[in-house]
C-alpha cells in the first residue's frame, strides 16, 4: 500500500472529490469565458451595425453641397477613428482574457499530471492487493 497511511478506498474517495471539484471549477471557467466572448461579439456585432450607418450615409450624397459632404466624411471619420479606438481597447481585453486562460490552462495540465500520478499510485496499490489475494491461504 501506498506510505499515506490511507486505505485504497480513502484514497480514490478523496480523488473522486477532487475530480468532481476540478470539473465544476472548469465548467465555471469555460462558461465565463464563453459568457466574455460572447459580450466581446455582441459588441463588435454593435459596432458593425454602426459602421453600416456610416457607409449608408456617405453613400447618400445626392442633393448636398461638396462642404457638407465634406463635414459628414469629416465626421465619419472621426466616428471610424473613435470605433477603432475602441475595437483595439477591446482587443486587448480579449488578449488579456486569453493569457487567463492560457493560465488556467497550464493550471489545469498541472492538476492533470498530478491526478495521472495518483492514478499510477492507485495501479501501483490495486496491483498488490490483487497479488495478494490472487496467493492461497497457505502462502501468504
Amino acid at each position: 500500500m501506498g506510505s499515506s497511511g490511507k486505505s485504497l478506498e480513502e484514497r480514490v474517495h478523496e480523488l473522486e472529490i477532487w475530480r468532481d471539484q476540478q470539473i465544476t471549477r472548469d465548467t465555471v471557467t469555460v462558461t465565463r469565458f464563453e459568457d466574455e466572448f460572447g459580450a466581446v461579439h455582441s459588441r463588435l456585432d454593435d459596432l458593425d451595425a454602426g459602421m453600416a450607418g456610416i457607409r449608408a450615409s456617405i453613400g447618400d450624397l445626392d442633393g448636398r453641397s461638396v462642404a457638407s459632404r465634406l463635414i459628414s466624411m469629416s465626421v465619419d471619420i472621426g466616428n471610424l477613428a473613435t470605433s477603432q479606438e475602441l475595437l483595439s481597447c477591446r482587443m486587448s481585453t480579449v488578449e488579456s482574457d486569453i493569457g487567463t486562460m492560457k493560465l488556467d490552462i497550464g493550471g489545469m495540465k498541472l492538476d492533470i499530471d498530478g491526478l495521472k500520478s495518483d492514478v499510477g499510485g492507485m495501479k501501483s496499490d490495486i496491483a498488490q492487493i490483487l497479488g495478494i489475494l490472487r496467493k492461497p491461504n497457505g502462502s501468504r
